[in-house]
């Protein structure tokens, strides 16, 4: 899915797993991540799980995938 930011495009992966985001490997396209609902209790309650959501899901493929944006339900951080 493709989300228009300040006149930029990104693609939206709702399912960041390493499989989905190795196509974005070395491109130049940005990438929006999106939390999925499984996950956001426990985001919104613990530092250590939003940390390791971070690490598993973001940072593991950064900046080899331009991840420029996290989505969190219909916000955008």
């Amino acid at each position: 899915m493709l989300v228009k930011k300040e006149s930029k495009v990104l693609n939206l992966v709702t399912n960041p797993t390493p499989m989905v985001l190795q196509p974005y490997s070395h491109s130049v396209s940005n990438v929006a991540v999106s939390v999925d609902y499984q996950h956001l209790n426990g985001i919104f309650s613990s530092v250590l799980k939003a940390e390791s959501w971070l690490k598993t899901n973001v940072l593991t493929h950064y900046p080899a995938v331009q991840i420029t944006t996290i989505v969190v339900g219909n916000s955008v951080l």
